[in-house]
Parts: structure tokens; sequence; C-alpha cells
């Protein structure tokens, strides 16, 4: 059930509706009643006063170039790809796999 959970974060973002989302999540983590799940929400995401919500990666979609300098973006349909087997195919031509 931990995974879930995890899962459910992901859909914390940085809107309006973080307040009730936080509070409807942990509402039904307790109702849950994990302790162990309870304590992670509460140190993560009620207590933790640096939380303000994840990016919501919709509305900022990646931008193609380099991240970090450590990872590159590209528009794969500028290789007329458009599923994850030519992805793959693709990935595999760039690295010389």
């Amino acid at each position: 059930m931990y995974n879930f959970y995890k899962q459910c974060i992901k859909y914390l973002y940085a809107d309006e509706f973080l307040p009730n989302k936080i509070e409807e999540l942990y509402s039904c983590i307790k109702k849950y009643g994990d302790i162990k799940i309870i304590k992670w929400f509460e140190e993560n995401y009620i207590f933790n006063k640096n939380f303000s919500g994840y990016s919501n990666y919709m509305n900022d979609p990646l931008k193609v170039g380099y991240i970090n300098e450590k990872s590159l973006v590209i528009d794969t349909s500028k290789f007329n790809v458009f599923n994850v087997f030519e992805a793959s195919k693709l990935y595999r031509n760039i690295l010389g796999y």
C-alpha cells in the first residue's frame, strides 16, 4: 500500500488546491491505519514547512535540450519516432549500443 501512496503524492501540485489535496490524502491514509505510512506522510507533507507542492509537468512539458549537463531531452517526432519501441531503437542508435 505504501507504493500506492507514493504514486498519489506525485499529484500534490503547487497550486491553490494543494492544502485540500494534502488533507484529503492524509484522511485516506489515516483511515487505512498503517502507522508507518501515517508517520511518513506527516513527516514529509503535514509537518514539513518546506514542502510547497510539486511542479505540474502537464503545465510545463519537458524542454528540448540538456538538463543539468547530464540528461538530453529530444523531440522524438523530429526523428519520426512516435512509440516506445521506436524510441528504444533511437536510444540505442544515439548511445551506440
